[in-house]
């Protein structure tokens, strides 16, 4: 059985913002290459690729409410937790 794993799914109208929290951010058209590939991957490793669409100020939020920094692990680990609570909702 194949695992889902979330991917943290970034909007192109919300780049600007995205690059003002993350100074660590390439340019759109670089990073959607770049988790495309992540995605074929994970695929081809047998997982389930799920995208988590994730807004900033919702993201930005979730980091000062749970002591995370705003970044790419943290991007990571709020998309899995969206995956999850989706996932067990009943």
């Amino acid at each position: 059985m194949a695992s889902n794993i979330a991917v943290a799914w970034l909007l192109e109208k919300d780049w600007k913002r995205w690059q003002e929290l993350d100074d660590q951010m390439p340019d759109y058209p670089r990073w959607l290459a770049k988790i495309e590939s992540a995605i074929k991957q994970a695929e081809q490793a047998g997982a389930t690729p799920v995208k988590v669409e994730v807004d900033p100020n919702t993201f930005v939020a979730w980091c000062n409410a749970n002591g995370k920094t705003v970044g790419r692990e943290s991007r990571a680990h709020y998309a899995a937790q969206i995956l999850m609570n989706k996932l067990t909702a009943h």
